[in-house]
């Protein structure tokens, strides 16, 4: 992920570099004032002769060249700085967008099997919100680290050099802060965990209250939800103070080791200066560096609490993708084959079930030739659905085989396959984006003429020139508002435009009132010729075009063939015309 970003990272690690040997200087001027300007201190020896020619300056001169110098080390160092946390901070931008990317690709090809058992809300959480631990690892631990362990060192290497005894007495104290980073590292890592687990089931109430906002409002149950979310929302509270309150204690337990090592170094120094072993601007150069010394060594033990929440958001992305498709394509697949005429669909004894225990499809065998139109009816749950699916392997059957123009259809190439149907839902899939961009998901490329024709074959371009923007309308969530008719006609504009030898209809009638349901019956017997043609019905007033019946019992098939042939041999079929013809007479009178 960070891989091509490489050159920026020897950019950020040079710069590093760069400032942290200026930063080195910073206590030296008021040292160089302190024992050889306002002291008595001859110059070191290391000036060379730039001392002398320092020596002759008048004694304000002096100051102010020592201030100077101060002024223009602290500038360097800020703008070095600064260059390096926004490269830095541009390469973690961008390492989260390249990991969002692959999450969100990899999520669009696992098989449908694993959304079915998943929340929703968890889902965006870890796509939203997870990833952000990626930036956090290279950013505020990695990089972070890199940094301090360099100028950890560098001061380590200098402090030595300006007294050997309070520099191991500074040493003394990393025992105790890796046996902190080990006691309070696992149980860290735990509580966030637990915190991300719970933030994500806010995500989810939030998202399942959302879609449901209308059935909410219209039982009045805004207090029984707002009760509901508290729980979660005081869970996920809880559960984050836990977490907070744990890394409150380590940094609390670091910050008095470090003052136990601070209170040791002064009073060792003191000793030193009081012997003639250190004089007082080397006492402050050491108890500067030490100071600085301290801040990466404070920096990477915050870093355990940051690794720790980290990881667990990491986890949770490398969870989803290491969660592999179910569904995959063949090596070589054989490519769908095209026709204007449709294809030849075969089911043999096939069966499927979600789970072991829930057996959905029993022994399924029918067969229907190339442009033949297949009406599928039975009861709720008697898994016509399930059957369709099947053909375009949202699941794989646990055994027999489905055939396609005589091809298992686990032998073609998997998007050739998908490519070669057309599915229009019971509920229209709108897409949050225009009208162009909501047709244009049935063919990526399609010209305008191509759209305007489609648009005119299911009577929705009248209510699209309506619109705002006309082809350019946003529409979806937070779009303009179309009704459930003019939905369903969008999305068989979709379907047309796909043109697809098979065709998948999951009842697109049910939810229509008489006109449209008129418009979108004719757009169906337009759409369904020449193809062949799978159409779950709910109201028998479709089955109008249907050349063959399928009866679906408790996933068996109990009768299949005409609608004449289907009054003689089953009860079911019987029984539901004889209600829909009820209920006809009904709403007439």
């Amino acid at each position: 992920m960070y891989k091509p970003q490489l050159s920026s990272i020897l950019v950020a690690l040079g710069l590093l570099l760069l400032s942290t040997c200026i930063g080195i200087l910073k206590p030296w001027p008021i040292a160089l004032l302190l024992d050889y300007i306002l002291g008595d201190n001859p110059l070191p020896d290391w000036v060379g002769s730039w001392g002398k020619t320092f020596r002759e300056q008048t004694l304000f001169l002096q100051i102010f060249l020592c201030s100077l110098s101060v002024f223009v080390i602290y500038f360097l160092t800020s703008i070095l700085t600064s260059i390096q946390n926004y490269v830095v901070i541009r390469i973690g931008l961008k390492g989260l967008r390249q990991i969002r990317q692959r999450l969100f690709g990899w999520m669009q090809t696992l098989s449908l099997s694993y959304f079915l058992n998943q929340k929703h809300g968890d889902m965006i959480y870890r796509l939203c919100w997870d990833t952000y631990s990626f930036q956090t690892l290279f950013q505020h631990v990695w990089f972070s680290s890199a940094a301090s362990f360099l100028s950890m060192f560098s001061m380590l290497w200098i402090m030595w050099k300006v007294n050997e005894m309070l520099t191991f007495i500074s040493c003394v104290i990393l025992p105790m802060l890796v046996l902190s980073i080990k006691i309070y590292g696992k149980m860290m890592n735990r509580r966030s965990v637990q915190a991300h687990k719970a933030d994500s089931q806010v995500a989810t109430y939030i998202q399942q209250t959302i879609n449901s906002i209308s059935a909410i409002q219209s039982f009045v149950l805004q207090d029984y939800t707002e009760k509901q979310f508290s729980k979660y929302n005081k869970s996920a509270w809880y559960k984050r103070l836990h977490q907070h309150t744990i890394e409150i204690i380590y940094q609390n337990s670091i910050g008095i080791i470090f003052s136990l090592g601070m209170a040791g170094i002064i009073c060792a120094g003191a000793n030193e200066v009081i012997a003639g072993r250190l004089s007082v601007g080397e006492l402050i150069v050491f108890t500067n560096y030490l100071s600085q010394f301290y801040i990466p060594l404070q920096q990477l033990t915050q870093a355990g609490s940051t690794l720790a929440d980290a990881r667990a958001g990491v986890a949770r992305v490398f969870e989803v993708l290491d969660t592999q498709p179910e569904i995959k394509s063949p090596p070589n697949g054989a490519m769908a084959p095209s026709s204007d005429h449709g294809l030849s669909v075969e089911f043999e004894h096939v069966n499927f079930g979600y789970t072991p225990a829930r057996q959905i499809i029993h022994d399924l065998s029918f067969k229907i030739v190339p442009g033949e139109f297949l009406a599928i009816v039975g009861p709720n749950g008697s898994g016509k659905t399930t059957l369709v699916q099947l053909l375009s392997r949202s699941f794989d059957p646990e055994s027999g085989s489905i055939r396609i123009n005589g091809l298992d259809i686990r032998n073609y190439n998997l998007n050739s396959l998908r490519r070669s149907i057309s599915y229009v839902h019971q509920e229209p899939l709108i897409i949050p984006g225009t009208v162009r961009e909501n047709i244009l998901f049935g063919r990526e490329g399609a010209t305008q003429e191509e759209m305007m024709d489609v648009a005119r074959l299911v009577h929705i371009d009248t209510v699209i020139e309506r619109l705002p923007n006309r082809w350019e309308t946003h529409i979806g969530d937070g779009g303009s508002r179309l009704s459930v008719g003019e939905k369903q006609r969008l999305c068989l504009a979709r379907a047309f435009l796909k043109n697809a030898p098979i065709l998948i209809l999951d009842e697109p009638t049910s939810a229509l009132d008489a006109e449209n349901q008129l418009y979108v019956i004719e757009a169906l017997r337009l759409l369904a010729k020449k193809r062949t043609t799978f159409m779950i019905a709910h109201r028998m007033s479709t089955l109008a075009h249907a050349s063959l019946i399928l009866v679906l019992v408790d996933g068996r098939i109990q009768a299949i063939g005409s609608h004449e042939q289907l009054l003689q041999t089953s009860e079911y079929y019987r029984r539901a015309i004889d209600a829909s013809n009820s209920s006809a007479i009904t709403a007439i009178d």
